[in-house]
């Protein structure tokens, strides 16, 4: 049987973003809120306070972390890696919006909005195969994707993660779409059951000695103009971080209780600016949901959210 050997898991967007281009993209993503809102968004309140070398040393502690998970998955000598995130009307332009997909295709092409030239990046078209067809026997409706417009990989939930943590580590890839943005979402208890219909996939399904990783890309909490504001009723503006509530989860992780957040709501992670955490949660059912999670966190307001980066190694029995 194939095992998954590790889990990984970290925000996205501004976190791929070095410092001295936060603010550049800080003033886009204000416009683009205004576009879509038809009215100029509130500041959160002392969205300036912290001076900019405070918060780019604190982005060092987020640089070090995914260092690690780049280091860390060439160490995991992995055959696979399944990148779980959510598609914000990027591949999937709003003609279909499926809740979960699964890429089937042979590959795809990374763009060179995630990289300086665009590339082919081989997939497992046997391991989504396997998936697919595991996670609908469990219950679940799950849409196939076998290519994508001019066979190119639009979401950055999945590009970025190709392009800025596997780089020029060709290991073979299969993309897992999890909506978050879209209202109604799964719920954390489906998200949950979901990963571990991954994860009983790998180990039933596949051959003997494979070895497979996870990566939940998105979050921790953060207010952007992506955010689906229609649905929200509560205090936060756009800037806000919920740290209070990313630390909690981060804590409930460490200690190995990564299953208590199946018990959330798709409300708390509306009220908490957490909808990315979805796929946190899927990852977490997939490596399972005892297994101990390290973690690195800085919410920067002048990035916009909170960042994490999270990694775990589970036990796998003889």
């Amino acid at each position: 049987m194939g095992e998954i050997v590790a889990g990984y898991a970290s925000s996205h967007a501004f976190t791929f973003i070095p410092p001295g281009r936060w603010e550049g993209f800080r003033v886009k993503n204000r416009q683009n809120y205004t576009l879509r809102r038809g009215k100029t968004p509130p500041c959160p309140p002392k969205a300036d306070e912290e001076p900019f070398d405070a918060a780019a040393a604190r982005y060092a502690q987020i640089e070090d972390g995914l260092q690690r998970l780049r280091d860390s998955i060439r160490q995991d000598r992995l055959d696979c890696l399944i990148i779980i995130g959510d598609d914000q009307n990027e591949n999937f332009d709003g003609s279909a919006l499926p809740q979960i997909a699964i890429h089937t295709g042979e590959g795809f092409n990374v763009s060179d909005r995630f990289l300086p030239a665009a590339r082919f990046w081989k997939s497992s078209p046997e391991l989504s195969k396997d998936l697919s067809e595991h996670t609908v026997e469990a219950g679940f409706d799950v849409a196939t994707v076998v290519d994508f417009r001019e066979t190119t990989l639009h979401s950055h939930a999945h590009g970025e993660i190709v392009a800025n943590i596997l780089g020029d580590h060709e290991v073979p890839v299969v993309l897992v779409f999890l909506n978050a943005v879209h209202v109604p979402s799964l719920s954390p208890k489906r998200c949950f059951a979901l990963g571990c219909a991954i994860g009983d996939a790998v180990r039933s399904r596949r051959p003997a000695g494979e070895r497979i990783g996870v990566y939940a890309s998105g979050g921790l909490s953060h207010f952007t103009a992506g955010f689906p504001w229609a649905a929200y009723h509560g205090p936060r503006v756009h800037g806000s971080i919920d740290d209070e509530f990313d630390r909690r989860t981060l804590k409930v992780l460490a200690a190995g209780n990564g299953y208590e957040l199946s018990k959330l709501t798709s409300e708390d992670l509306l009220n908490s600016g957490n909808i990315e955490l979805r796929s946190w949660i899927c990852a977490v059912g997939a490596v399972g949901g005892n297994t101990p999670w390290a973690s690195v966190y800085e919410p920067i307001p002048r990035a916009l959210m909170g960042m994490a980066v999270a990694w775990t190694h589970p036990e796998i029995p003889n």
